[in-house]
């Protein structure tokens, strides 16, 4: 019995760490996909995209591996939290490869004259914002910390601030490459999204470690 049990805690250990792996592709794809635009650079872009692809991987062991617990290991309390908000938790990370890949393949695709100094001041700050909101959101989950996760929906204002401030600069920019305006309007929906999805997962952080959850959860809000 001892041994079996062992190998339940062994099993939500594997389990935390992966989740917690593939939401370090996520902060990393944040950081290299803003430079990538910033910069218009296509290599580092198609790394970005590449690396969803191990994001895609990870999720159905994650979703496999979650209901073969459930049904095999019973788990109660706490730990039954745990498995389910950390499948949801996958869920939000994976959702967040797919945004930071969209952010990444319109590097190429932008004119650079559409990159005012303004508008790429503003991208630099929003791609940093949305990296700082995601990382906190993901280091509550490594300790199951309610009071770091309580903090990231304050970061989350100040993302939706910046996208504002980024569409004003783009619509009074005057670039004359109407698809790159339009990219550059996704780019910043993009951003916002990650940052809704990390509010999202510091939410389930509280759920476990509290069993309740804040009023603000937007799990059904956005795709």
């Amino acid at each position: 019995m001892v041994e079996l049990r062992r190998d339940y805690h062994d099993r939500l250990a594997v389990l935390h760490e992966r989740v917690r792996d593939i939401g370090g592709i996520v902060i990393e794809g944040v950081r290299d996909a803003t430079r990538a635009v910033l910069s218009c650079d296509a290599d580092l872009a198609a790394q970005v995209v590449a690396r969803d692809a191990a994001i895609d991987e990870v999720y159905p062991w994650v979703e496999s591996e979650v209901f073969d617990i459930v049904a095999r290991q019973a788990p109660v309390a706490r730990d039954l939290r745990f498995v389910i908000a950390t499948f949801r938790i996958a869920a939000n990370i994976e959702r967040c490869g797919d945004l930071v890949a969209s952010i990444a393949r319109r590097a190429d695709r932008l004119e650079r004259g559409a990159l005012t100094p303004q508008v790429r001041e503003l991208l630099e700050e929003i791609g940093g914002a949305v990296e700082s909101a995601f990382d906190r959101a993901m280091a509550s989950y490594a300790v199951l910390d309610p009071d770091m996760a309580s903090t990231v929906s304050g970061l989350d204002v100040g993302i939706d601030d910046l996208q504002r401030r980024l569409l004003r600069a783009m619509v009074s920019g005057g670039a004359s490459d109407v698809e790159s305006v339009i990219d550059l309007a996704l780019v910043a929906r993009f951003y916002e999204r990650i940052g809704d999805h990390g509010v999202v997962i510091a939410e389930r952080v509280r759920f476990v470690a509290l069993g309740e959850m804040d009023a603000g959860d937007r799990d059904n809000d956005f795709a």
